[in-house]
């Protein structure tokens, strides 16, 4: 091998060993490379090392002979490149370094922005399901709507729940297609929608509509839109929420059903009237018509209600309501009835009702309705195994001829409906302004009245009661008179209705229980003891629950003995409940208190409850005594009722006696006692007492002198 051969091999071995230390930095810079590339590196540097070795093979063995050193030139281009492969690839090293470097802070940063996204994702992942979870327990139905379409983003669970649909069944669906089952959007002002409005203002809105779902059928909401606006301001999306308020507005109509109709019967009542009589007075006013209130009271309804008890009262009342319904039925020809304005009937409270009659063609259109509730009411209730027979009062005041507004339409009607009891009941009457005229003079005589009980206007008359048999004063009826400062001595009928209508006639009966009282104390301590004060109660003091201790304290504080006071009761007052009537009278007995029945024979007595209740006198009214001389009649009633008490064991007192004639024939018919003008006119207290004192307790003598 000659020297340039060896210098040859030299020099590819220097090749190789340059190659060989390139090898180290492209091994470092491999991780840099993606795998595809590495891959075609390796194949790229078994081809170059193929080639120089195939050469070399081919240059030294094969071309050996050759003078040229062809083998140098190779040996040196050989170790050329591979110094310039290793210098290229030094120098690119620092760069790969650089990279390395670069790659490494990227993959830090990378790692960090992964677990920054990660820890972001999860937080939102918490955050939108907290937000589902919260939107989902709110009881309000919460939908996202899109404002191109209209379109449902978005809903919470309550959404589904209220129309009964799936969240695939609402999403992507236009809002109005899924609550009110319509093809369009709902446009004001026909339909009010807050989402127009909030699309206009771009500001939140609210408004109540009724919602139809396949769940429940309508359904009342409320509604409110929020905007949801992008960064420029323009609204994208409106946050609809809706609350179901069915129950509250269920809650309301309840509320309005009780502030405005009777729970008994479910009429209208007195509140409502009211605005239903202003609504037929406008009514009437602007179309020139003429329109009838009607005050209906069921005469004697208190009776029936304290006799059978207050359920049958209550089930009478509510089968009148539904007689004065169909009374008043909407083919009614006396009316032209409207959609919204009809005859009208209310309960104001108690026994009273009222009827409001618009669009009336004649006044007397009246009369016919009242002519024909009257005859409804006429027939017999059967109420819980009772049959019960009621009539009733109606009044009757005319827009606009007696008042042109609603108080004093009202005021009227009650004049002539207490007008028409005064006429005896189950009729009625038109107002007329004498009656007007005449609760003027009411309400003067009340008004002065209770000045009287302060002024101690009143006094008392004493009239005796005289033993047929002796003609002894066995007692005195105590009258009140009224001594007026400028009408003078007012007589009882002419302030005594007033004060039971006032309720004044319970401050006038204590006054005359204890005057009546303190006065017998001062007869008994004059000598005359077996003289009895007998005092009246009106029906309206006999009802009252604190009757016995009234009565119990007034005898203690006049220090009167109970069997020394007889209380004068009406037919009507016992027999208004018979069974209260027996308890409250057994209390009196035991007091000692005598019990007479008053003007008997004019009312309804039943024979049955004589004989329970505990009486110890009859007063027979002076209409059946005035005429027992001239009546054979009279007679007949008279021995019928002396005969009945006797059997009863009840004394009888004949009121009215005003001739001998008629003393002789009570004496022949055994009456117990007597009154009347015959033995002596009431008397003031000094005159019974000088009376007293002439005639020592008997009138014998004064009968015989007249």
């Amino acid at each position: 091998m000659n020297p340039v051969t060896i210098l040859a091999v030299i020099l590819v071995l220097a090749g190789f060993i340059f190659l060989m230390l390139s090898l180290r930095p492209v091994r470092q810079a491999m991780d840099l490379v993606p795998a595809a590339f590495q891959l075609q590196w390796r194949i790229l540097g078994l081809l170059i090392l193929f080639f120089c070795l195939g050469y070399l093979f081919f240059d030294l063995i094969l071309l050996t002979d050759i003078t040229f050193p062809l083998e140098l030139v190779t040996g040196l281009v050989f170790a050329g490149g591979a110094i310039f492969v290793f210098i290229v690839i030094n120098i690119c090293h620092n760069s790969l370094d650089w990279f390395r470097q670069t790659d490494r802070k990227l993959r830090i940063l990378n790692d960090t922005l992964e677990k920054q996204v990660e820890r972001r994702t999860r937080a939102l992942e918490r955050s939108s399901q907290f937000l589902k979870t919260v939107l989902d327990s709110l009881q309000d139905s919460i939908a996202i709507i899109n404002v191109d379409d209209h379109t449902i983003d978005n809903v919470n669970a309550s959404f589904l729940e209220e129309f009964g649909l799936s969240e695939k069944e609402v999403v992507g669906r236009p809002c109005y297609e899924v609550t009110h089952q319509r093809r369009t959007p709902c446009a004001p002002p026909d339909d009010e929608c807050p989402m127009s409005h909030t699309l206009e203002s771009g500001e939140p809105a609210m408004c109540e509509h009724r919602h139809r779902s396949e769940a429940d059928g309508h359904h009342y909401v409320e509604i409110h839109t929020v905007p949801v606006k992008n960064s420029d301001g323009r609204v994208r999306q409106v946050v609809h929420i809706s609350r179901n308020i069915t129950k509250r507005k269920q809650d309301e109509l309840r509320i309005r059903h009780m502030a405005y109709y009777d729970s008994l019967t479910g009429l209208p009542n007195r509140t409502y009237y009211r605005k239903l009589l202003a609504r037929s007075l406008d009514h009437a006013r602007r179309h020139d018509r003429i329109m009838a209130t009607m005050i209906i009271d069921l005469d004697s309804f208190k009776r029936i209600n304290d006799t059978l008890g207050h359920a049958v009262g209550d089930s009478l009342l509510k089968s009148v309501a539904k007689r004065l319904r169909f009374a008043l039925r909407s083919s009614d020809c006396v009316a032209r009835f409207r959609s919204d304005l009809g005859n009208t009937i209310s309960r104001l409270g108690g026994d009273e009702f009222i009827i409001l009659l618009n669009e009336m063609t004649r006044v007397q259109d009246a009369a016919m309705v009242a002519d024909r509730l009257l005859s409804e009411l006429a027939a017999p209730f059967f109420l819980e195994g009772h049959e019960v027979v009621v009539t009733a009062s109606i009044g009757i005041a005319v827009f606009p001829a007696d008042g042109d507004d609603a108080d004093t339409l009202f005021k009227n009607a009650d004049l002539a409906m207490y007008h028409a009891k005064s006429l005896g009941k189950n009729k009625y009457q038109y107002y007329t302004e004498s009656m007007n005229v005449s609760a003027r003079e009411r309400l003067t005589v009340e008004n002065d009245l209770r000045r009287a009980l302060a002024r101690n206007e009143l006094v008392l008359y004493y009239q005796p009661q005289v033993s047929m048999k002796t003609l002894e004063i066995r007692g005195l009826e105590a009258l009140v008179r009224w001594q007026h400062p400028r009408r003078g001595l007012v007589p009882p009928l002419e302030f005594i209705p007033v004060a039971e209508q006032s309720e004044l006639i319970h401050l006038v009966g204590e006054w005359v229980l204890h005057t009546a009282c303190r006065q017998l104390r001062k007869i008994h301590a004059a000598g005359h003891r077996q003289v009895r004060m007998a005092v009246n109660l009106s029906n309206h003091q006999f009802t009252r629950e604190d009757l016995v201790e009234k009565i119990s304290s007034v005898l203690a504080a006049t220090g009167l003995e109970g069997r020394f006071l007889e209380l004068e009761l009406t037919e009507s007052a016992v027999m208004q409940n018979p069974q209260q009537a027996v308890c409250v009278l057994q209390q009196l007995r035991e007091l000692g208190i005598h019990i007479a029945v008053d003007d008997f024979g004019t009312g309804y007595s039943s024979f049955e409850w004589l004989k329970i209740l505990p009486l110890d006198s009859l007063k027979v009214d002076r209409n059946f005594i005035s005429g027992i001389t001239e009546r054979r009649e009279d007679v007949k009633i008279l021995e019928a009722i002396l005969a009945m008490a006797e059997s009863l064991g009840l004394a009888v007192i004949a009121e009215g006696v005003e001739t001998e004639d008629q003393l002789a024939l009570l004496r022949t018919l055994y009456c117990s006692g007597g009154q009347g003008f015959l033995f002596s006119r009431p008397l003031p207290a000094a005159g019974i007492m000088d009376l007293l004192r002439t005639h020592g307790g008997s009138l014998l003598s004064a009968t015989n002198g007249q």
